[in-house]
């Protein structure tokens, strides 16, 4: 299908009675992605985004208007790139959100097997979600049978769509 512009992704976050004060940050946050993503796509080499950038500039905006706080999230914990908490961002018990993040020119092969050796290594048992990213794409996984984990949701920030082939059944909304 075709990609969703903000009007239309606005309107399929209100229908799933996403509040309203969400819905116009997440679409604040995606316009100045794309103006960030633009911005490096003209500007070629010089390796930037760097991970650190990607993480600073397109990933923490978006989880902020998605909702999460700076206290429930913590960077560069235990080598996860970014760890969200349902309490204290300490306590391996509370982490319930780990995500991975890549410079904006490398590809995700792997990533997700990264994430679930941090997943595997730290015992975080609460943990329901792995976000893997490189700034333009980011790929939510949830737990799937035993020790899978299955592609949940999937957002182009570029080119936004409700339907995915790949992964399939994923949607951005």
């Amino acid at each position: 299908p075709s990609g969703l512009g903000l009007e239309e992704l606005g309107a399929a976050l209100r229908v799933r009675s996403i509040p309203e004060s969400v819905v116009s940050n997440v679409l604040r946050a995606i316009a100045r992605q794309r103006q960030l993503l633009k911005l490096y796509r003209t500007r070629a080499g010089g390796g930037r985004p760097n991970e650190h950038e990607v993480v600073a500039y397109l990933v923490l905006p978006l989880l902020f208007a998605l909702g999460w706080t700076e206290e429930q999230l913590a960077l560069e914990w235990n080598n996860v790139d970014v760890a969200g908490f349902s309490g204290s961002a300490t306590s391996h018990d509370n982490c319930v959100m780990i995500c991975e993040a890549k410079a904006l020119s490398n590809g995700l092969s792997g990533v997700l097997a990264q994430a679930v050796g941090y997943y595997e290594q730290h015992a975080l048992k609460n943990c329901r979600r792995i976000l893997i990213t490189q700034g333009s794409r980011f790929y939510l996984y949830t737990p799937g049978h035993e020790t899978e984990w299955s592609p949940s949701g999937y957002i182009n920030i570029e080119n936004i769509r409700a339907n995915h082939i790949i992964p399939a059944g994923t949607s951005a909304i």
